[in-house]
Formats: C-alpha cells, structure tokens, sequence
C-alpha cells in the first residue's frame, strides 16, 4: 500500500526536514488503509507547501495563506474526503494567521500540518514568525503555534513532531487521521522540520 503513495522526484535538498514528514504521511495513509481516491493534500506555500507534488493522489497548490481556507472548502464540499493542509511556519503563522486561528474555532474535520523550519528556506533564509531571537533579521520573540492552539479550545487534536523521527511522527499522524475520519474536528500538528541549507537546526 505505502508503494500507491510513492512519490515523483522531490526538489527538496538532500537532508531536508520535509522528507521525514512526506515518508510518515505516506505511510500513515496507508497504514490507517485511506482509499487513495478519498485522500486530498492542499499544500501551501514554500518548500513544504510542495509536498503533494510528491504524492500519487488528489492535491492542490493553494494561495500564499490560504490553504486552509481551501482545505475547510475541500471538505464541506466533499464529506467523504480526507483532507490533509501541509504548509511551512511562515505560511501559515504569517499571512495565514487568520485562518490558522479559526480552523481551530471551526473545528472542521481536516489535518493541518505545519512543517516548522524557523526560516523561509526557499527565499533563502528570510526570517519567519518561528525564527528565535538573533537569527539574521529577526529581533521579535518566536511565535509558539502549540501554545497558541491550545488557548482557543480544549476538543482539537494538537501535537509536535520531529521529522528526525518518522516512527514517532507515522503514529501521531495514524491518531490524527482516525480523529479526522471520525468527524472529531480539527487536527493540528507542527512539525520540527529543520532546513539543512539556511537553519540546519538538525546540529543543536
């Protein structure tokens, strides 16, 4: 079955975070045996955003942040589908703050992965909402996404991840999707995902 979900060549560099979350993905679909016909990825922008380019189903690339509005949209529209968002921190704790807020006061029934690599990788390196005091640019305190998610309600599915850890990573995702697929809402999981080129937080 993880063989249906087999990916076309990625783009990413060699070592990139992405891989981790892009092979626990494929797996966990499989695994919790979605129909690949049932399974839609929106992916947003960045590096990340590109990871249903890489996956043998139904995908969309969205509007600088506004996958999740297109997501929420897939679903009403569809109930039956398996909707998965993948986008980066500067994405979607940007300019999709908005809607990263009220996915949660919606509480619709999508996945919402957030591939957190506290950098811009593709404009290489800019600094994002997650960037830690002193990275290049940036003098702002990072933005705590988990924090934030757990101050809006108490029935959503939130977690962390590494993509150093795909093991782990397949579990949370297998639980996240078995939430979604029984109508208990929104899914969120953010991924620390580093960028080997311009954060190679991969070293700390």
């Amino acid at each position: 079955m993880v063989k249906s979900f087999q990916p076309v060549q990625s783009t990413w560099c060699p070592g990139c975070g992405d891989f981790g979350v892009l092979a626990a993905l494929k797996r966990a679909a499989a695994n919790q045996k979605v129909p690949q016909h049932e399974l839609t990825v929106v992916g947003g922008i960045g590096c990340s955003g590109g990871i249903h380019n890489f996956l043998e189903l139904n995908g969309i690339h969205a509007l600088h942040g506004r996958l999740l509005a297109q997501a929420v949209g897939i679903k009403l529209a569809n109930p039956q589908l398996t909707v998965v968002a993948a986008g980066g921190d500067g994405d979607g704790y940007a300019i999709g703050m908005g809607h990263f807020m009220h996915a949660f006061k919606k509480n619709v029934s999508i996945l919402y992965v957030v591939m957190n690599n506290e950098t811009y990788g593709l404009t290489k390196g800019q600094a994002s909402p997650t960037s830690v005091i002193g990275f290049e640019g940036n003098v702002e305190p990072p933005f705590d996404a988990i924090l934030a998610a757990l101050s809006v309600r108490a029935d959503n599915f939130v977690a962390r991840t590494f993509s150093g850890d795909p093991k782990t990573m397949t579990k949370i995702l297998e639980e996240a999707l078995t939430f979604n697929r029984a109508g208990r809402g929104f899914a969120f999981i953010e991924d620390l995902s580093p960028c080997v080129t311009y954060n190679d937080t991969f070293k700390l």
